[in-house]
């Protein structure tokens, strides 16, 4: 009874895995035949599915990296290749197809020097892989013609670093001259300033003086007047003296009455016909 148990148990569990085994084989077919009727996008979901229970499928992985890169997304197919090229055995062709494909991947994005080892791999496993050899052939050319261009490119830039040093030393020399100009107008305007203000202050002082010249003509004027006004007065004559002039006043006086009386007479005689 036991043994018949442990039969059917074992039995199912055959079966189980039998079906499991066969389903997968099925949806991997499918995901082969999605992908070379280039349905990549339902190719690609059977992969993820496989993947999911099964995350060391070579077969899954490679399948998943060839959808994504008939896809153009060569930055995802490349980590797929790569993690590829680390478990894969390097004496089979199977090595052989995944380096190829590693290195368009890598080409497809520019990594020639990464490329170029991926190619150089596929050599190493067959040394009659015609296109890996053009295509090593074709990345040296690149990677020369790349050296080139950084070559002529680090030159222009140290070309133009010489040139906008030159520019900046012909610059700063001018800023300093414009500088010094500039220092130079400023004295030369402050000195005019200055010698405007010197003639200003001697305006102003010569029409002061003149104004005290002006002043001084009226004061001098009236200092001529007060003198002349000022002038001295007679003195009163001592009191001798004015009756000796009052007495000599007096006798020419009376000199000129008897004069005047004389001269009447004469005329009188002469028979003049008027008086006086």
């Amino acid at each position: 009874m036991i043994k018949r148990i442990f039969s059917l148990i074992s039995l199912f569990f055959f079966h189980s895995i039998y079906t499991q085994n066969w389903l997968r084989s099925l949806k991997c077919a499918s995901a082969s035949s999605a992908y070379y009727a280039q349905r990549y996008d339902q190719a690609y979901k059977c992969y993820e599915e496989l993947l999911v229970d099964d995350p060391f499928d070579r077969q899954v992985v490679r399948g998943l990296a060839d959808c994504l890169y008939s896809k153009n997304n060569f930055d995802d197919a490349e980590k797929y290749y790569g993690q590829l090229s680390l478990r894969v055995d390097n004496s089979t062709q199977e090595a052989e197809e995944i380096y190829f494909n590693y290195g368009c991947a890598q080409a497809q994005q520019k990594k020639y020097k990464e490329a170029l080892v991926s190619f150089e791999n596929v050599v190493k496993v067959n040394q009659q892989h015609e296109r890996a050899k053009k295509n090593i052939e074709i990345l040296k050319k690149l990677l020369e013609q790349k050296k080139q261009e950084q070559k002529e490119q680090q030159k222009n830039k140290d070309q133009n670093k010489e040139q906008n040093q030159d520019q900046k030393e012909q610059q700063d020399q001018q800023n300093k001259q414009d500088e010094q100009n500039k220092s130079d107008q400023q004295q030369s305007d402050q000195q005019d300033r200055n010698k405007e203000h010197d003639q200003q202050d001697q305006q102003d002082q010569k029409e002061k003086e003149q104004k005290q010249e002006e002043q001084k003509q009226p004061d001098q004027q009236n200092a001529e007047k007060q003198k002349e006004n000022q002038s001295p007065q007679p003195q009163p004559l001592p009191e001798q003296m004015q009756a000796i002039l009052q007495q000599a006043g007096e006798l020419e006086k009376q000199g000129q009455q008897l004069y005047m009386r004389a001269l009447a007479g004469q005329q009188k005689e002469a028979g003049a016909d008027y008086a006086w």
